[in-house]
């Protein structure tokens, strides 16, 4: 549940940044992100921070990295199929 509340969420602010035509807002939707996901991981695992910042950047990195990869391939099939 926790995961799929934090994805909701960021995803509505970053349909917020895209609609978004003020850099000052950008910014500010963009800090928002990341306070929230922090406070909302703190609130449901309870804690301290660094332990679950420790935690949380091994899966982090392994999601940006098959995010990327599934990225590339989409655009490579797109290509070679489009």
């Amino acid at each position: 549940m926790y995961s799929a509340h934090v994805h909701a969420f960021a995803f509505l602010l970053l349909i917020a940044l895209t609609l978004s035509r003020w850099t000052i807002v950008d910014i500010a939707l963009a800090i928002w992100i990341v306070i929230y996901v922090g406070r909302a991981r703190k609130k449901v695992y309870e804690g301290a921070w660094w332990t679950g910042f420790l935690r949380s950047l091994p899966v982090g990195i392994v999601y940006i990295t098959l995010l990327a990869l599934g990225m590339t391939a989409l655009v490579a099939i797109t290509i070679a199929f489009g």
